[in-house]
């Protein structure tokens, strides 16, 4: 079955090809046929993509892209961009992004930008997860958050900000991060659906605080936090907080062992949070910055 569809596709490239050329009828010279050629690049495109034949779909949608723009139906080409791109995910993560990109210029000129968002998203997840690129994760991530805000999908918005900052922290800008997790909860303290994160949100903020070498200003920001929220100040999350600053300040390593892992006994620390709480661990051997 799989031989089958490659012949199948196979046999449109050439026909692809063909209808992509010059053609005489009689003593007579038609133009190329470039509408066809694009149908017939998608078709071989398809016949590929069903026997997992990545590379080789990829290339055809590309050249149905091409046969498109040839054709004048640019926005249409946006499609076959996209169709490529989600092949060469498979195989070819870079060339995906290079054709996403591509088909972003088409859909900004178009004014599609709620979908351009989505795609600036898929690329900053690419870079993320398969490219092992955090500075261009954070880059795309921050852009599609921008986009997604001038559609007003503020949720979308928010949660593309809160991966760059995930990231931004990872990479030890942890100023950075700090400020977009404090953003996050001033904007969700008052939204019905989102003020239940806004604990998670400033606990986030409160440990990149305190993997910072200005433990100084760390603890006045963290001191603020209940003038976000109030109900921060009752909290597990602001303790926890508090005593990591106690336990730093001692210069107590064990007091900050026990402190974390009681708090984990009761509320469990994603993987995020373990190591920016191992890194904060690294600070006990270090002088604080009281300039």
């Amino acid at each position: 079955m799989a031989d089958n569809s490659v012949q199948e596709a196979e046999r449109l490239l050439v026909e692809a090809e063909q209808c992509a050329k010059p053609r005489k009828i009689l003593f007579f010279s038609a133009s190329p046929d470039y509408t066809e050629a694009a149908e017939r690049y998608n078709r071989a495109g398809n016949a590929f993509k069903s026997c997992k034949e990545w590379r080789s779909a990829g290339d055809a949608f590309c050249k149905a892209a091409e046969m498109d723009v040839a054709a004048g139906e640019v926005d249409e080409s946006a499609r076959k961009l996209l169709n490529a791109a989600s092949c060469y995910k498979k195989c070819d993560p870079a060339e995906a992004v290079t054709n996403i990109q591509a088909a972003l210029e088409v859909l900004l000129r178009s004014g599609r930008f709620h979908l351009a968002a989505a795609h600036e998203k898929e690329i900053a997840e690419i870079y993320e997860t398969q490219l092992d690129d955090a500075k261009n994760a954070m880059a795309y991530y921050e852009r599609a958050a921008e986009r997604y805000a001038g559609e007003d999908s503020n949720s979308m918005a928010q949660s593309c900000r809160l991966k760059a900052a995930t990231l931004a922290a990872i990479s030890g800008q942890y100023e950075r991060a700090a400020m977009i997790f404090e953003e996050a909860a001033s904007e969700s303290v008052n939204d019905q659906l989102r003020k239940y994160s806004v604990r998670d949100f400033l606990l986030k903020g409160g440990i990149c605080r305190l993997c910072s070498e200005d433990r100084i200003a760390g603890k006045r920001c963290i001191e603020g936090y209940p003038m976000i929220d109030a109900s921060f100040a009752s909290s597990r999350e602001y303790k926890l907080l508090n005593d990591i600053l106690e336990a730093l300040d001692n210069e107590d390593v064990e007091a900050f062992t026990d402190i974390v892992s009681t708090f984990d006994r009761t509320n469990a620390l994603d993987d995020w949070k373990t190591k920016m709480l191992l890194r904060i661990k690294k600070n006990f051997s270090e002088e604080p910055d009281l300039t």
